[in-house]
């Protein structure tokens, strides 16, 4: 698609099983088009196929609604892999970003268990054990 605004128009009118976007799209970013899609089509499967390695953007959109994430240089190789996960009902997140997003986790379980109280942006879910969390801004897969 050309832009967000027609990608969740086509969306609508279509109503496919799954749906490749990109990040940065034009008028409307793919994370704001894949909320509205997710809004219109709940069970529509959304896979980001994009260029942006940073694991906050891999959180967003998994909290957008997506249930795949793909980086453009390996999808020769792993396109059909994320889609078949994704139509079996499984998240698929690409191995390039694996050590980034273990990263990220065991610094969260680090600064979580080292202060009782939460770190900024990430609620301990208080009806828990001390040990177990959920964290709202991290999708662990």
């Amino acid at each position: 698609m050309e832009d967000g605004h027609t990608l969740v128009e086509v969306a609508s009118k279509l109503q496919p099983d799954l749906i490749l976007l990109d990040i940065a799209m034009p008028l409307m970013n793919g994370l704001d088009a894949a909320r509205q899609i997710k809004r219109l089509l709940p069970s529509v499967k959304l896979i980001f196929l994009t260029m942006h390695t940073d694991p906050t953007y891999v959180t967003k959109a998994f909290k957008a609604g997506a249930s795949g994430y793909l980086l453009n240089r390996s999808a020769m190789f792993k396109l059909t892999c994320a889609i078949q996960e994704v139509l079996q009902g499984r998240n698929y997140v690409t191995p390039l970003l694996t050590k980034d997003l273990m990263h990220s986790i065991m610094e969260i379980i680090r600064v979580t268990e080292a202060s009782p109280a939460s770190p900024p942006g990430f609620p301990l879910q208080r009806s828990m054990r001390p040990r177990t969390f959920v964290l709202d801004e991290l999708i662990l897969l």
